[in-house]
């Protein structure tokens, strides 16, 4: 190829993947993407699923857990918050920290919490 080349050259199995592009002298390009987020009634469905894995773990580890019935209670409330038309993001964060500090020496539990605080840090 010629040292003056100005277009692009793709060789191999390269190959080019771009919102805009443009190519030349006084060449513009200008794009956007947007990332689109699952629809709401797909994260709420993602959310009561971690949490039933939360409320699981909860029951299986129930003799580890010197508050299983309150820390069962707090996860009821996590259910019953994100059934609501609006829910408190705060409240949701507050009730799951409070099950993350009540088991906090069980690991599978705290896991499977802070899987639910991350589905629900998605619904905000």
């Amino acid at each position: 190829m010629g040292a003056d080349n100005r277009g692009i050259i793709v060789s191999g199995p390269g190959r080019i993947e771009a919102v805009a592009i443009a190519v030349g002298s006084h060449s513009r390009a200008s794009g956007s993407l947007r990332k689109t987020a699952a629809p709401r009634e797909d994260r709420l469905e993602a959310t009561r699923r971690e949490l039933e894995a939360l409320r699981q773990a909860i029951a299986e580890h129930r003799a580890e857990l010197a508050q299983a019935e309150e820390l069962l209670g707090t996860a009821d409330r996590i259910g019953e918050e994100i059934g609501r038309k609006q829910p408190n993001s705060l409240t949701l964060r507050g009730l799951i920290e409070g099950i993350t500090t009540g088991a906090n020496s069980v690991a599978a539990v705290v896991k499977a919490a802070e899987a639910v605080k991350v589905t629900v840090a998605a619904l905000f």
